[in-house]
């Protein structure tokens, strides 16, 4: 029997590593992908992997084919990372998931503005049929048909059908579904008709917001078409022109108001046209019978504007004067509130954590702010929070005075028609103090950081919902809830101030736009101490740096400046 010799290693087929088996070629490709998954990003990777070669893994042993597939991913993974968008352009390191929020979220934004400032008054004349005016017929008749001889009563009575004109206007009117549907008529004829002061009663429920206007038709319109015709009368009466009376109110929304009278005329226009057609032609074999002064001018129209707008900038001023304190409180609250986040730990008298350096140590700008900074002050947090919105009112006190004064500078102190001047300051202020309440709300709820866009959409919310633009009647139903909103009562009381228009609603304003105000600012004051006190303890556990990173305070964030 032969030995080996001692010390020499026994060889064993079965001990050959999985190179020794590979091919020269699979060796090659085994070595690129491991040299790949090495270096992961190359200038430039070419690699042709034999599938064989994975097949032969598999089939020898399942741990050196999970290694294959590892370098299968890597080998990939590197051939995505070189393509040579990813090389030479920037935007997929930029393209973050980040911006894929913030792009989705400002589409959303533009979206909505596009749809409230255009969709609101996208075309209010077509919805004016939703708009309620009345009719009052009050004519008394043909009470002068006695001091005309048999044959002329006789001669009305077959050109009139024995009817007053202020029935015929009134069939003609109501029962012509053409003219009728223009607006949203609504005849009170038998509630007011000759009562004395039926006239009163019209302008009552105009002021009082119950009709946008009433056509009035008045007593003495059939008698006056009598002096119209040539009946022999002794003495020969003197022409009366045939009129009606439009009562409407230009203050209460300008524009909308407007559109209602031209409607109006224009449906008068069309009636007086027909009925001087119709007269011509029943008198065709007397044409003697009518004056000739009555074709011209057969049945006019008189207006009787309730709180005029004097010039154009009173009606654009009762809606700018709001738009410029709901910036003011946007601006205000964003300054006082970074203001105070970044002295926030010597107001407490909290030195920061040993984290990180997460507040900036203000410079002292004077030796009184130098001596407060080194004194151990510590203020209590509802103080704090309570100083803040103080202090915006000293802001929102200024806007509103500046605002103010550029309006009676531009139309002096009688542009105010209800009470004075000084009057439309307290309530500009009233209101200023609401959008500031309401502002510093939305501050501490969604950061300082971060309110802009909510307080911007509700500002075009409440601007497009306010009936700035248009009035409820001509605006898509949704859009009522803005009367819930504090624009709303605010334009409604500047309205009032500035043209007279719907007084009666002005204390109810003052108590919403208290409403708002109050429950905004106790709300803010609530929400900014607790998060002060949650700040204090936060800082005096000395709470790691990320933590301290995303703590709120007064609506603000916490950055790391050091």
């Amino acid at each position: 029997m032969s030995h080996e010799p001692a010390g020499l290693p026994e060889e064993h087929p079965a001990s050959h590593s999985t190179e020794e088996l590979l091919s020269p070629e699979m060796q090659s490709t085994q070595v690129a992908r491991q040299s790949l998954d090495q270096r992961r990003v190359a200038p430039e990777v070419s690699v042709v992997i034999d599938d064989k070669a994975g097949t032969l893994a598999a089939s020898h042993d399942t741990r050196d084919a999970a290694s294959v597939g590892s370098a299968s991913g890597s080998v990939k993974s590197a051939v995505e990372h070189t393509k040579w968008y990813y090389r030479t352009s920037v935007f997929p390191h930029v393209w973050t998931t980040e911006v894929s929020v913030l792009w989705i979220v400002t589409s959303v934004v533009i979206t909505l503005y596009a749809l409230l400032y255009m969709g609101s008054a996208w075309d209010p004349q077509g919805r004016l049929p939703h708009l309620p005016v009345a009719f009052l017929e009050d004519d008394a008749g043909y009470t002068t048909m006695s001091s005309l001889s048999p044959t002329s009563q006789a001669l009305v009575k077959s050109m009139t059908n024995d009817t007053s004109i202020g029935m015929r206007l009134a069939q003609a009117w109501m029962e012509n579904p053409e003219l009728k549907n223009r607006l949203q008529w609504t005849s009170i004829t038998q509630d007011f008709k000759s009562r004395p002061d039926a006239r009163d009663e019209a302008i009552r429920l105009v002021e009082r917001g119950d009709y946008w206007g009433v056509l009035y038709i008045p007593k003495n319109i059939s008698d006056n078409y009598l002096t119209n015709l040539n009946l022999g009368q002794t003495p020969s009466a003197q022409r009366q022109q045939m009129s009606v009376e439009y009562i409407w109110d230009n203050g209460r929304h300008y524009t909308i108001s407007t559109y209602a009278f031209q409607v109006v005329s224009a449906s008068l226009n069309a009636i007086s046209h027909a009925f001087a057609t119709q007269l011509a032609a029943g008198t065709s074999g007397s044409p003697a019978l009518v004056k000739p002064e009555f074709y011209i001018s057969p049945i006019s129209l008189s207006s009787t504007k309730q709180h005029p707008v004097p010039v154009f900038g009173v009606n654009i001023s009762s809606y700018i004067m709001l738009l410029l304190m709901w910036l003011s409180a946007m601006m205000s609250i964003t300054v006082i509130y970074k203001l105070f986040l970044a002295n926030i730990g010597r107001l407490t008298g909290v030195r920061p954590g040993p984290a990180a350096s997460v507040l900036k140590k203000p410079r002292p700008i004077s030796e009184e702010h130098r001596a407060s900074s080194n004194a151990n002050i510590k203020f209590p947090s509802f103080q704090i929070a309570l100083a803040t919105v103080s202090l915006g009112g000293i802001f929102a006190f200024t806007h509103a005075l500046l605002a103010w004064g550029v309006l009676v500078g531009l139309g002096g102190l009688d542009i105010v028609v209800h009470g004075n001047a000084g009057a439309l300051f307290g309530f500009l202020f009233y209101f200023s103090f609401s959008c500031l309440g309401f502002v510093a709300l939305l501050c501490v709820a969604f950061g300082v950081d971060g309110f802009a866009v909510p307080a911007s959409v509700l500002l075009i919310l409440q601007l497009t919902s306010s009936t700035a633009l248009a009035s409820f009647e001509t605006m898509p139903g949704v859009m009522r809830m803005g009367i819930a909103f504090p624009f709303y009562w605010g334009l409604k009381g500047t309205r009032a101030y500035l043209t007279g228009s719907q007084t009666h609603e002005l204390s109810k304003c003052y108590w919403v736009l208290l409403g708002w105000g109050f429950g905004s600012v106790l709300l803010a004051i609530l929400i900014a101490t607790r998060k002060v006190k949650r700040w204090k303890r936060t800082e005096r556990g000395g709470v790691v740096s990320g933590a301290v990173e995303g703590l709120a305070v007064l609506g603000g964030t916490l950055r790391q400046v050091g």
